[in-house]
């Protein structure tokens, strides 16, 4: 009876049409992703000479698995940092976005220059998490904060 009215070819076709149009989005969104290449020139330098200088401080509190921070700028990766650790890197100069889980800080890199930024996680706020502030650290610090830290890390 179910077959002559068409109801159970009706279901079966429709989910045929989910399932194809749910795989065309799947590969949609890989290929998308695959297509997704850094623009412009390369972020990093070899040297100081016609470039700004970056220090990046792992300021993470401690946590029962540790891992490293990574740190993009204009969806380049720019320095993977162990909790207690720095890196100096050699940027070009202009304006730069730098990541960390999400979270930004624009930097405008001038000639010559000297930058330093903290990054981390500080799991003691995640409990308290929006009362007592955002978990995640990335933010400008002065240059007698980073020779404070300087004194205390290990470089990378």
């Amino acid at each position: 009876m179910r077959a002559r009215l068409g109801i159970g070819r009706h279901r079966n076709k429709m989910g045929r049409a989910i399932r194809h149009i749910g795989g065309y989005i799947f590969f949609a969104v890989v290929f998308a992703g695959c297509a997704t290449v850094p623009s412009g020139p390369p972020l990093l330098r070899d040297t100081a000479e016609g470039n700004a200088e970056l220090y990046i401080f792992n300021v993470s509190g401690w946590t029962l698995i540790p891992s490293n921070q990574d740190v993009t700028a204009n969806e380049q990766l720019v320095a993977s940092l162990p909790r207690g650790s720095y890196k100096r890197v050699y940027v070009r100069p202009g304006t730069h976005e730098l990541r960390l889980h999400g979270r930004r800080l624009k930097l405008e890199a001038v000639e010559g220059q000297t930058y330093y930024v903290t990054v981390g996680y500080r799991p003691e706020l995640s409990w308290l998490f929006p009362l007592a502030g955002d978990p995640v650290v990335i933010k400008q610090i002065s240059e007698e904060e980073a020779r404070r830290l300087i004194g205390e890390m290990k470089p990378q």
